[in-house]
């Protein structure tokens, strides 16, 4: 018993993702072009139930199960504002582009992009193009103090599971979310590609809040993981800007602020020092009451 729990433990992630990868394939010709967005939706729906049981079978903190006055917010804005903000970005940057489809960007850009290798192959610079671009975007969030007002919004909860993977202020995650997908684009990439790759975003997202007892060993250099994504979410400065990736951990490890210690488990999780509510009109308020106060006089100084 104890064998068949590690090696669940093990595969876990991996299969998961494996899984919704590969469901993508087998039915994605049954969804031509904007209902590939339905299947995506579909696939992430069954991610999110199997996380769900996981999270209460094989807990990496059973307390972190028990509601903290926490559900409506985090549901809200994961499972609401963040798939309208994700198709909000999608629609802007399609239709900035748009105009450009038979211009300078068309004939000396978008022929850059390998269009002819296979999806999966494609998946791989698509990653490591836009994950790069994240990797700043985030990192910034947490260094000048005009955007970390924003970004706390994320650090505010007190418990890492499935339902929090979106708690963002809008304001963030618009940006986040601007930068992140500008790159597929003006590259102009099919979008059979941008189907997959909000998919494998959604995926490693849930899994990445995931609070289940999964070991991912070396692959945690490749993905940044429920593994590393706790670290971050520590209530210690030092430790929680470290592991600034989404899908990818290999920015991290190239800007050296990859963090997972040895046999050690994350401690408090949250923001200390700052009065944030725990409601969605204080959660979307508090950025702008900190703007509001310091008002001429704001500047993008360093987070200390």
């Amino acid at each position: 018993m104890k064998a068949l729990h590690q090696t669940i433990r093990c595969v876990y992630y991996p299969a998961l993702l494996t899984a919704a990868v590969y469901l993508f394939f087998l039915f994605k010709d049954n969804f031509p072009g904007e209902k590939l967005a339905v299947l995506t939706a579909l696939i992430s729906i069954g991610v999110i139930v199997i996380i769900a049981i996981t999270e209460r079978v094989m807990p990496y903190r059973e307390e972190w199960n028990i509601p903290r006055g926490d559900r409506i917010y985090n549901f809200t804005l994961t499972n609401i504002v963040l798939p309208i903000l994700s198709k909000i970005v999608e629609i802007i940057l399609g239709f900035a582009f748009l105009s450009s489809t038979s211009g300078f960007i068309h004939d000396n850009i978008h022929t850059l992009w390998p269009k002819e290798w296979p999806l999966l192959a494609q998946l791989v610079p698509a990653l490591l193009i836009c994950e790069f671009f994240f990797y700043w975007t985030h990192r910034f969030g947490h260094t000048v103090t005009a955007l970390w007002k924003f970004h706390s919004i994320h650090h505010v909860v007190e418990r890492v599971y499935w339902d929090n993977a979106g708690v963002f202020h809008p304001v963030d995650l618009f940006f986040n979310w601007l930068f992140y997908f500008f790159p597929l684009f003006l590259l102009g990439v099919p979008q059979e590609l941008i189907a997959l790759f909000l998919l494998v975003n959604a995926v490693t997202g849930l899994l990445e809040h995931a609070n289940v007892d999964f070991e991912m060993g070396p692959l945690n250099k490749i993905f940044n993981t429920a593994q590393l994504h706790r670290w971050h979410h520590s209530v210690t400065p030092e430790i929680s800007a470290k592991n600034f990736g989404k899908v990818l951990s290999v920015w991290d490890v190239v800007f050296k602020t990859w963090y997972k210690p040895q046999d050690q488990h994350v401690g408090a999780v949250g923001v200390q020092g700052e009065n944030i509510p725990k409601d969605i009109p204080g959660l979307m308020a508090h950025p702008f009451r900190y703007l509001k106060e310091r008002l001429p006089s704001i500047s993008l100084k360093r987070v200390d």
